[in-house]
């Protein structure tokens, strides 16, 4: 049997699977015809290695697999059950938003990853960033600092894995956000929070600056993405608030590497309306938490916060405790079956245990190296 290589698969041939199928093509058929592994086909055609709907009434796992087509609110609901929907609605804008300004979403071999990019110098906006991660998705974040690396830098990265993540963020596709469509869905606009959105904007890939002048803050934000310009500004004008959108070339290549493109600005100088947006999403330094205004106890999101950590970081006990004296005694007179059996492990546990303690795992005698 050939092994196929592990080459980077395109959107014309997961068409092009899917379309065959529907056609009554045989998934082996497919496989040999597009050159890719039958596992592959079978992950596309019928959603495998996906995760499952989870029952919001009552928390009972329902066994339905997770395809594209799927219900984006009730997966979005599944990610975690034991929020209610404003604040979930509010975490998704903030995280949308944040995507939309300074995010990724890049496709490994079996899943996919959900980054964010920010500023390490920001502390109390990135801790807010984390804790709206682990509400959404029920788990903490992968957090990346780059400073620690061989060529450090200031960024910091929020990442998460899920290989359904273009479920609730369909936005997803090959190349950079400003040379495709970017709009959002009706099911997007029915729940979005626009003071969230705009502040996911502004913390990603916007400026907040203190006029000491005026003794006021000011914003700006940068973005080559014509559509993302207009959601901006669209959210916006939701609280009239005045801004000013202006268009420069990217000579420096400061928000691209392609220096011949367009880099728009929205700028909210007046002190009028900058002061609107202030008291909307603060600034970097002092941003304003999601549960200033969707709960009434201010710690909400820090006991959720908190309750995540400590369910996932939480220490397993050990089934298979045993010294090297009792090993050697119960190799001598059980099987590794049985010894498995006994401590509620599998054989295997009990060959690799035999392994560290440098336990020669013969048939027949049982000696040391």
């Amino acid at each position: 049997m050939t092994r196929h290589s592990t080459k980077k698969k395109s959107v014309e041939e997961y068409n092009l699977a899917i379309e065959l199928y529907s056609k009554s093509v045989r998934i082996v058929e497919i496989s040999k015809l597009l050159k890719l592994p039958q596992s592959t086909i079978t992950n596309w055609v019928h959603g495998r290695n996906s995760k499952m709907y989870y029952n919001a009434i009552n928390g009972i796992v329902l066994r339905v697999k997770i395809s594209n087509d799927s219900d984006p609110i009730k997966y979005l609901k599944s990610l975690n059950i034991s929020i209610d929907d404003n604040l979930r609605n509010s975490v998704y804008s903030l995280i949308l938003g944040l995507y939309m300004g300074d995010g990724t979403i890049n496709r490994l071999i079996r899943s996919k990853r959900f980054s964010i990019y920010l500023d390490n110098k920001y502390e109390k906006m990135n801790e807010l960033i984390t804790k709206a991660f682990s509400i959404l998705f029920g788990r903490p974040p992968i957090i990346t600092d780059n400073s620690l690396r061989k060529t450090p830098s200031n960024m910091l990265t929020i990442s998460i894995h899920d290989c359904n993540i273009g479920i609730v963020f369909p936005h997803e596709g090959i190349g950079n956000k400003h040379l495709r469509k970017i709009e959002l869905s009706e099911w997007q606009l029915e729940l979005i929070d626009h003071v969230e959105f705009v502040k996911g904007l502004i913390y990603s890939d916007g400026c907040c600056f203190y006029d000491s002048v005026n003794k006021a803050w000011k914003y700006s934000f940068c973005n080559c993405s014509v559509d993302i310009i207009k959601l901006l500004t669209i959210s916006l004008s939701k609280f009239d608030i005045g801004y000013f959108v202006g268009v420069k070339n990217n000579t420096y290549g400061y928000a691209t590497n392609n220096r011949n493109a367009i880099i728009y600005t929205v700028n909210v100088n007046r002190i009028t309306e900058a002061n609107k947006l202030y008291k909307l999403i603060g600034n970097k330094t002092n941003p304003l938490g999601i549960a200033e205004r969707h709960v009434e106890d201010l710690n909400f999101i820090n006991e959720k916060f908190e309750e995540i950590v400590n369910t996932v970081n939480k220490p397993r006990p050990r089934k298979f405790e045993v010294t090297k004296d009792e090993l050697e005694q119960l190799i001598k007179e059980k099987s590794l079956t049985e010894i498995g059996k006994a401590y509620g492990v599998s054989d295997n546990a009990v060959r690799k245990r035999c392994k560290s303690f440098e336990i020669d795992v013969k048939q027949g005698k049982f000696a040391h190296k």
